[in-house]
């Protein structure tokens, strides 16, 4: 665990628009061998470089920023003509003018300039970016990179543009005048909070606009942690003086560039990836179709790019965090003492990190009771002063590390797909395709969140039935998420869910019918137990039915078995009515199971039983999962 709490000086916030970057020249090449220099590589080997195409952010030639102004060889762009007019712009000439000309290329492309320099000698290294140009030169000074990290904010799910989280870069160090200096780099959209469909089918097809930001850090991370109560895990990437000199260099290339932002090709994700790409090409490495904020940090984690970890978790986050590391009894008497507005006593020879961590979790519970939740907030405001200052002696003498506990770069992949099997006694058996590009089923391990919840996007299941060779579309979820938080130890927490896409579902007297539409719910989870969440939702679904409009509520309650080793389990039972086709009542009852085989491979089965008043099915499927 490591902190960054100094004084620092910031750079203010730009408006930029790309990333990646490339290494000084080397002395060496001055005393290289006659024969070396004539086996340097040609155009079409450097072209082919895994370095250069990451300067470009064309990780497989296929460039992912299409500004003109970044990409010389526009619009007919291919790695090999981008080098060759990149070459050309650095080419050497007596006149004034051209000489001019070439030291304002250079300035533009510094990156790229160092790194040709190392790899041909048509490039001359005669000139130091940071010292021949100006503007790179106070960038390097307001804006150190003495350290650079990954930096992931927890998902949100009720957001469009954060629904699997976001990571930027921390660039940190020590500025010109001593002072310590940190900044955040971050890329995003902006999401229209009147038209939120519109925006997210924008990001998917025509794509939007792309801000690339350098802002002070601690502004970003307080945003997170107090705004949108998200806690923040900062992962340092290891890296050389020469890698992070490339990143300072690029960072700057791409001051200028138009950027175009696309959920799925080019997001948080891949964008910071291109970025250390340049370093590690193999950052930009990716088997899912397309690439999550999570993929980012695992994969540097993969590659041993990671050398230190820090946790700043929300009061929320750390609250239930200590509260599972207290025995139930002693959790219980800390929370009613603190919500009468009561001091409680270390318990008697209890060890120290014992009481450090009883310390901590009525830390965390006052932080939130001063919001003025349970007793007045100044009585709670003044406890949790007096317990702070408690915390202060101990922690120097114990020390707790918080960053492996639900640590998200330990979550499986976030893309899946499964085959399966499955048979009802009216229709046979039916084989079926299912395809989640992003996201988690409610079964999938979750050991790395408190909560269990799904988000599924663009998940694609095709259906062929054995008897009939018919082939059809099961579902297609364009967006899914529900969110069964159990509530927390001052009772508070609202679980929900919302899906709109489309399926086929049992309905009265019909095997099978179409439903286009959406449908939510809401209400609470309870943990009765480590092991067993139960919870109940209240909800409606609004759409068309075989091109019918329907409307209908429903009641949905189960529970939700968390065993050892990502066994998971859930059993629930769902009633639904029909607003527009009267009063009859359709009714499920199901249990679904889930159980890893490796990393990679799961086994699910699931059985259920639906009825109306007129007709009724079972269904039993068994089906093999895979992640990647």
């Amino acid at each position: 665990m490591f902190s960054g709490s100094c004084r620092r000086t910031c750079a203010g916030i730009f408006l930029l628009a790309g990333g990646a970057w490339a290494a000084p020249p080397s002395a060496a090449a001055a005393a290289l061998p006659d024969s070396a220099i004539q086996a340097e590589p040609t155009i079409t080997e450097l072209a082919a470089e895994r370095e250069w195409r990451a300067l470009l952010h064309a990780p497989d030639a296929k460039p992912r920023i299409r500004d003109p102004g970044f990409l010389l060889s526009s619009p007919n762009f291919s790695p090999e003509a981008e080098l060759t007019a990149t070459l050309q712009a650095f080419s050497t000439d007596s006149s004034e003018t051209d000489a001019a000309t070439r030291l304002r290329d250079i300035c533009r492309f510094p990156a790229r300039y160092e790194w040709l320099a190392q790899r041909t000698s048509a490039v001359r290294s005669d000139v130091d970016p940071v010292k021949d140009c100006p503007g790179i030169g106070e960038f390097f000074a307001r804006a150190p990179a003495d350290e650079i990290s990954l930096v992931y904010a927890s998902e949100n799910l009720v957001s469009a543009s954060s629904m699997m989280g976001h990571v930027m870069l921390e660039l940190g160090g020590a500025a010109a005048n001593g002072d310590r200096a940190e900044h955040a780099i971050s890329f995003f959209t902006t999401v229209n909070a009147r038209n939120v469909l519109w925006s997210a089918a924008a990001s998917l097809t025509t794509g939007t606009r792309g801000f690339y930001t350098l802002s002070p850090y601690r502004e970003r991370e307080n945003d997170y942690l107090q705004r949108e109560q998200r806690s923040v895990w900062t992962y340092r990437v290891s890296l050389d003086a020469a890698e992070r000199r490339r990143v300072q260099l690029h960072l700057y290339e791409l001051r200028r560039t138009t950027l175009t932002y696309f959920f799925d090709i080019h997001n948080c994700a891949t964008f910071t990836a291109d970025i250390l790409a340049v370093a590690e090409p193999a950052m930009s490495d990716n088997t899912a179709p397309w690439m999550s904020p999570l993929d980012m940090i695992k994969n540097a984690v993969r590659l041993g790019r990671v050398d230190r970890y820090r946790l700043l978790p929300t009061a929320p986050w750390a609250m239930r965090m200590y509260d599972s590391q207290l025995s139930r009894a002693r959790s219980t008497q800390i929370v009613r003492a603190l919500r009468r507005g009561e001091s409680i006593a270390p318990a008697p020879d209890a060890p120290l990190r014992e009481r450090l961590l009883e310390l901590l979790y009525q830390e965390a519970l006052l932080k939130r009771l001063s919001d003025g939740t349970g007793v007045d907030s100044p009585t709670a405001a003044s406890q949790l002063q007096s317990v702070q200052a408690q915390i202060a002696p101990l922690a120097r003498t114990v020390d707790i590390d918080i960053t492996q506990y639900k640590n998200p770069s330990a979550t499986p992949q976030d893309a899946q797909w499964e085959v399966g099997s499955s048979h009802r006694r009216s229709s046979g058996a039916a084989l079926s395709l299912r395809v989640l590009p992003a996201g988690r089923r409610l079964l999938d391990d979750q050991r790395q969140s408190f909560s269990t919840s799904e988000l599924r996007i663009g998940e694609t299941t095709v259906s062929t039935s054995l008897k009939t060779g018919a082939v059809f579309l099961d579902e297609f979820a364009l967006y899914s998420v529900t969110s069964l938080l159990p509530l927390n130890p001052l009772g508070e927490g609202v679980s929900w869910r919302f899906a709109l896409g489309y399926q086929n579902q049992f309905w009265r007297s019909d095997e099978r019918t179409s439903f286009l539409g959406f449908s939510g719910g809401i209400g609470r989870t309870l943990a009765l137990g480590d092991t067993v969440d139960s919870f109940a939702l209240i909800g409606a679904g609004l759409g068309l039915r075989d091109s019918r409009p329907t409307a209908y509520p429903d009641l949905e309650i189960g529970l939700i078995g968390k065993w050892p080793g990502a066994n998971r389990t859930i059993l629930r039972y769902q009633v639904a009515s029909d607003c527009c086709a009267g009063p009859d009542a359709i009714q499920r009852v199901g249990i679904e199971h889930l159980s890893p085989i490796t990393r990679s491979l799961a086994v699910s089965l699931d059985a259920k039983r639906e009825w109306s008043s007129v007709n009724g099915r079972t269904t039993v499927y068994l089906g093999l999962r895979r992640y990647f």
